[in-house]
């Protein structure tokens, strides 16, 4: 397995506009992340298999060679007031890819998140922000890019010749969903890299790229910190999955002078079906509730990120489901009977993709 270090996905102009902080403060610096990531899989080999650290041009006329990567997709960052404190969130989101380097075929992938929150005295400056950013990427704890990386592929199993496929092929917003949330929050690609995050995380699950992600046309571009560019086909999956994300909901359950407790609820549908066959494993309607206590000190509530951890918790209970947990969730779900047996099918499906 040769490890070819960060990628950026998307075409060459992509990382100014998904990545701007992360771009200007690496641009610079991507021999020293690559060593850093080499190092961090060097002290944290993964049990499963070898990695060396070969430039992606000495596999020129290999007959076959498996590249892993660690390709970054986009950054977010958000800032609320609470009090007196400005609560800073910055999340930095991407996949380890795994590709064939002769047929420039993607095999699979897992997406990951960096996430990382802090509170100042007075909003952000650009300096501050960069900070942020720089102690995702360059930092030594557990929840920065090193340490995240090589707890990902750790106790990874590479799936075997005859394991299926599986992607999130598309991910729908009904009209009810963008009159209450804000354009940012209402964006496909974002939702469909954390459901694809959570589920291969849960699952330990080997999935094709979120096809709303990066990957256009069934074909996804990276570019590599030496310079190189390269268009990866991905091939057609042998299990799709469609994610509706019906509605968002939210109702006061009591409220006194010092707090409101505040009901949220995420609302959700997911289609998993064999395209070859039209046979359909999984077809059901999906809610998760969440409830916020909110001081009367709290000038601002940042409903966007109240609904979109609801939904972030929908898709883990659900996840855990899958993987036999989460018994209190699936018993609150609408589906009855039907929803057991489609669930009961939907694990039998995933142990196939392994």
């Amino acid at each position: 397995m040769t490890f070819a270090g960060i990628a950026y996905t998307g075409a060459a102009d992509h990382a100014k506009r998904a990545l701007p902080i992360v771009d200007t403060e690496m641009k610079d610096r991507l021999p020293e992340i690559n060593r850093q990531l080499r190092d961090g899989l060097t002290a944290r080999p993964p049990a499963n298999f070898d990695v060396n650290a070969s430039q992606l041009a000495e596999l020129a006329g290999s007959s076959s060679a498996i590249v892993m990567a660690v390709a970054l997709d986009r950054e977010t960052a958000t800032v609320e007031r609470i009090g007196d404190k400005y609560k800073v969130l910055f999340e930095l989101a991407g996949q380890v890819l795994f590709f064939d380097f002769r047929e420039r075929q993607v095999l699979f992938s897992y997406p990951v998140t960096l996430q990382h929150i802090t509170a100042l005295p007075t909003s952000p400056t650009p300096t501050e922000k960069a900070a942020i950013a720089n102690q995702i990427v360059f930092g030594s704890g557990p929840s920065d890019l090193t340490a995240v990386v090589a707890d990902t592929v750790a106790n990874l199993a590479l799936p075997g010749s005859s394991s299926r496929r599986i992607q999130l092929v598309d991910v729908r917003l009904a009209p009810a969903v963008g009159g209450k949330v804000s354009q940012a929050m209402a964006d496909s690609a974002l939702i469909g890299h954390e459901f694809s995050k959570i589920l291969a995380s849960t699952l330990r699950l080997p999935m094709l790229p979120h096809a709303q992600g990066q990957a256009i046309g069934g074909a996804m571009a990276a570019r590599f910190a030496d310079g190189t560019a390269y268009t990866l086909r991905i091939p057609e999956p042998d299990y799709r999955m469609v994610l509706d994300v019906v509605d968002f909901r939210q109702k006061t359950l009591s409220e006194t002078p010092a707090v409101r407790r505040q009901l949220y609820g995420a609302f959700f549908n997911l289609r998993v079906e064999e395209p070859l066959s039209s046979t359909v494993y999984f077809d059901q309607p999906l809610r998760q509730g969440s409830t916020i206590d909110i001081p009367s000190t709290q000038e601002d509530v940042d409903t966007d990120a109240a609904y979109y951890e609801t939904l972030i918790a929908g898709f883990s209970s659900m996840s855990q489901a899958i993987n036999g947990g989460a018994a209190p969730w699936a018993g609150e779900q609408t589906g009855g009977r039907d929803f057991t047996k489609q669930l009961k099918s939907l694990k039998e499906l995933i142990a196939k993709c392994r």
